[in-house]
């Protein structure tokens, strides 16, 4: 039997009602046992439309022999039943029923992606998940639900940007403070650099990188943030070095990079939210380079205790915006 955690959202007609009637049906299911729901949270609706009502949020688990897709098919069923109608994203909805995690399993497809891409950085996901999930493992980022939510309660009110050359981080860093206030942190490399950034950057020395490290290290110390300050967004992200370094260099100068690194990090700032802008593969430059940047950043963004990740398709900014802004407003 696979544990399941299911994640609950209604904004209209009779809402508490909807989701009982939700949890009445997936009980009586001959392959669910042992179901067990949160409280009901009410939460600003996020992303979408305008006008919409507040929603009313709950998470169950249960125990189940389904396979992942007859559970993703199962959730569908029950929202059709209980009168869901899919239109615009985000849109106001008479039920949502969202499968977060199956165990420890990672999995993607083009209907189906475990554990859910958005979950770890959404506060109305968390706070009732937590409630009856707890020690339930996120195996992407490898943390509880319960240190998932925590993190959203504790760290830096700061998102990072990070993603391979051309992909828009300091434009939709901008964009992103435009719409909802604070500072951008733009990196400094342009300066310390002669020349236009391009792909040729591999032809950085070990030296330069090294600087680099430290004018990053100056911008996000974290003796000058605290909970306190205005939201921040950077256009890179602190770690992308090491990518970086894994991507071009010899593995006897990364092993200097990483030393660098190393003595550096705990000087810096985390994220509370790292986005990956990543560029198509039909965009990738011909010499490689970015295609084994990007490879490496994705290597360093799934590493085990890593904030969460919210990965962004370069290529359509409007998207990207959008769902830059609603997670930074799903994780207050």
């Amino acid at each position: 039997m696979a544990v399941c955690l299911i994640g609950i959202g209604a904004n209209l007609e009779d809402r508490g009602a909807t989701i009982a009637g939700a949890i009445k049906i997936l009980a009586e299911h001959g392959e669910i046992q042992r179901l067990i729901q949160s409280n009901s949270h009410t939460t600003q609706p996020v992303g979408g439309p305008t006008g919409q009502g507040d929603f009313l949020n709950a998470a169950a688990r249960f125990d189940t022999s389904l396979s992942p897709q007859q559970v993703f098919g199962l959730l569908q069923t029950v929202e059709n039943q209980l009168g869901r109608v899919r239109g615009e994203r985000w849109a106001a909805r008479v039920i949502d029923l969202d499968l977060l995690l199956y165990d420890d399993m990672q999995f993607e497809s083009e209907t189906l992606e475990l554990p859910h891409p958005r979950m770890a950085f959404r506060r109305f996901v968390l706070e009732p998940a937590a409630e009856i999930a707890s020690e339930l493992r996120h195996p992407s980022t490898g943390r509880t639900v319960a240190e998932l939510l925590e993190h959203l309660n504790t760290a830096a009110n700061y998102i990072a940007i990070t993603g391979v050359a051309g992909t828009g981080k300091h434009v939709l860093a901008k964009k992103t403070i435009d719409e909802l206030g604070g500072e951008v942190v733009a990196d400094e490399v342009d300066q310390m650099l002669p020349g236009k950034l391009s792909s040729e950057l591999n032809a950085r020395k070990l030296e330069v990188e090294k600087r680099i490290m430290d004018g990053r290290t100056k911008l996000l110390a974290q003796k000058t943030w605290t909970k306190k300050n205005e939201p921040k967004v950077s256009d890179f992200w602190f770690d992308q070095s090491l990518a970086y370094a894994k991507a071009v260099f010899s593995e006897s100068d990364y092993r200097v990079v990483q030393q660098h690194w190393q003595e550096l990090c705990e000087q810096v700032t985390k994220p509370k939210l790292l986005v990956m802008l990543e560029k198509r593969q039909n965009e990738i430059d011909q010499s490689q380079f970015s295609h084994k940047l990007q490879h490496a950043l994705n290597a360093c963004a799934k590493k085990q205790g890593q904030c969460p990740l919210l990965r962004l398709d370069a290529s359509d900014p409007d998207w990207a915006f959008q769902e830059i802004t609603a997670a930074t407003v799903a994780m207050r």
